[in-house]
Order: structure tokens, then C-alpha cells, then sequence
């Protein structure tokens, strides 16, 4: 496989505005990102933790 090829790196969409990753109010651009919930059954049930708030602080 040839090394030097690049990635196709996916859009991740985001509504949380207060985010320092979230562009434009639509897009994350994390280098990469973990979302929670190993047992969910419904979206109310995960969770961004690559969340970090525009004032710095992970939450």
C-alpha cells in the first residue's frame, strides 16, 4: 500500500455550539473523536467526550 496517500477524513456533523471543535455551528473538526455509550438503545443515550468547552474546560 502506498504510505503517502491521504485519508479521506469524514465530515462529522455538530450542533454543540459551545464546542471549540465545531466550525461554523455545523462541523466538528476534531482530529478525531469518542463518543459514549456502549449500551445505548437511543441517541439520548451517547455522548461526545472529545466535547472540550470554548472556555477550555472537558466536560
Amino acid at each position: 500500500m502506498n504510505e503517502n496517500r491521504k485519508q479521506a477524513k469524514a465530515v462529522i456533523g455538530c450542533d454543540a455550539a459551545g464546542c471549540e471543535y465545531n466550525e461554523h455551528g455545523s462541523v466538528c473538526r476534531a482530529e478525531s473523536i469518542r463518543v459514549d455509550g456502549k449500551n445505548a438503545r437511543c441517541t439520548n443515550e451517547t455522548s461526545c467526550s472529545t466535547f472540550k468547552s470554548r472556555d477550555g474546560a472537558r466536560r
